[in-house]
């Protein structure tokens, strides 16, 4: 028999060590908990933790995992789905504005040009002409891809002069440009 303990949206496997100590293994990653005295104190306790635990069987156990996993591999399908729905409506956005002519400096527009610029490696970009000059460039924020744009000249932007935007950045990477 295992012990397992379930969150809202999450199944660890529970194991008491002879010194009373907890051992969590995520379920998901058949790996030990990163900081479980955090999680074990946020939950109430190693006795909160044991009195809330079901006891499983290996085959429960093994159902649960293919359950887990089987729900994991759909949420990553979906992810993918929706970034290719994306990509797919920022090129269109992207396309719908820019052609061949130059193209008026506006937040909507600097917003289309990073959203779609967001989406492409650097390598490749062909930035089009816009009616102010400007630079871009793309960075990996924690994993993450940002793009940048750096204007010759400052536009409005709610009621500020702004030169520098970014689209893709997470919290606190990039502080020196808007997010747009």
């Amino acid at each position: 028999m295992k012990k397992m303990y379930f969150t809202s949206k999450k199944s660890f496997l529970v194991e008491q060590n002879p010194d009373g100590t907890l051992l969590i293994t995520k379920t998901s990653t058949m790996k030990p908990l990163e900081n479980a005295g955090s999680f074990i104190v946020s939950q109430g306790g190693i006795e909160t933790i044991l009195s809330k635990c079901k006891e499983v069987t290996d085959e429960e156990f093994l159902e649960d995992r293919k359950q887990l996993l089987m729900r994991n591999e759909q949420a990553k399908l979906r992810s993918q789905e929706l970034a290719l729905a994306n990509r797919k409506r920022h090129e269109e956005d992207y396309k719908a504005v820019f052609n061949d002519s130059t193209v008026e400096t506006t937040a909507e527009n600097i917003r289309i040009l990073l959203c779609y610029l967001n989406d492409i490696n650097w390598g490749v970009w062909q930035l089009p002409s816009m009616t102010i000059g400007y630079t871009c460039n793309q960075y990996d924020c924690d994993g993450k891809t940002a793009t940048t744009i750096t204007l010759d000249t400052p536009i409005e932007y709610r009621g500020e002069q702004v030169s520098q935007f970014q689209h893709g950045a997470p919290s606190g990477h990039l502080r020196n440009y808007r997010r747009i």
